[in-house]
């Protein structure tokens, strides 16, 4: 089964009709834990790049401070 014809199978498939309305719910449920993750990604690459921006800063007042003498 391609996903082209998975597709249209779930398209005909109302949310009106009994029993239907769960997939609706899943994407729900999906949609919250897929935040959860993102703002997770976010604030790890935050993180890192903090750390990055201090290492460099760091790195600059070294070598200045040692060129400069």
């Amino acid at each position: 089964m391609s996903v082209m014809d998975e597709y249209n199978n779930q398209a005909s498939e109302s949310f009106w009709e009994i029993g239907k309305y769960n997939r609706s719910v899943k994407r729900i449920e999906n949609g919250s834990k897929l935040c959860d993750s993102l703002r997770q990604l976010i604030e790890t690459r935050s993180d890192i790049e903090k750390s990055y921006a201090k290492q460099l800063s760091q790195w600059s007042r070294k070598w200045n401070d040692f060129l400069e003498k």
